[in-house]
């Protein structure tokens, strides 16, 4: 019978570049793939101190496969990042961030909420949880609402939108 971190050398030693492989494939990229790939693997020496699996092998691949279900279920839940543009900064830097950001916002033909939301986040430093209430809005309805903003606003840029 092998000691736990007997095994799990032997493991690493012949899995190592399936599980990469595997990880790697299914994943946006390499930080992230490189990422899931360690916590697999700390997770594995993990199982293996508590008990001796029959199937190690399958243990691994479970384990790999949750670990990539749960990257893809966090990245669900958090809102996509936004890049603002120049002519957002530029306005920024001279004068009333507020008042700037409304008037840019028009010109983007976001809503009164939608340009709200992105002072509330960009300007004030709010979390959705903090708007909500200002808003008389659910944390849910205003993450779908920035979601919204972003797609507008990438398609706009993709079209060649004004600034």
């Amino acid at each position: 019978m092998s000691r736990p971190d007997t095994l799990f050398h032997r493991m690493f030693e012949e899995n190592r570049d399936k599980i990469w492989g595997h990880i790697f494939k299914k994943m946006p990229g390499r930080e992230d793939a490189e990422d899931v790939n360690q916590k697999c693997w700390v997770d594995f020496a993990t199982a293996l101190k508590k008990n001796r699996p029959k199937k190690p092998e399958a243990l691994l691949r479970t384990i790999a496969e949750r670990r990539i279900a749960d990257f893809y279920r966090k990245r669900e839940k958090e809102p996509p990042a936004v890049e603002i543009d120049e002519s957002f900064l530029e306005h920024y830097r001279h004068g009333s961030a507020t008042t700037n950001l409304l008037a840019w916002a028009g010109r983007q033909g976001l809503s009164e909420l939608e340009a709200a939301i992105l002072e509330r986040k960009f300007i004030l430093g709010q979390t959705y949880p903090e708007m909500a209430p200002e808003l008389g809005k659910t944390v849910k309805a205003l993450q779908n609402a920035y979601s919204r903003i972003i797609k507008k606003l990438k398609e706009r840029y993709h079209k060649g939108g004004k600034s």
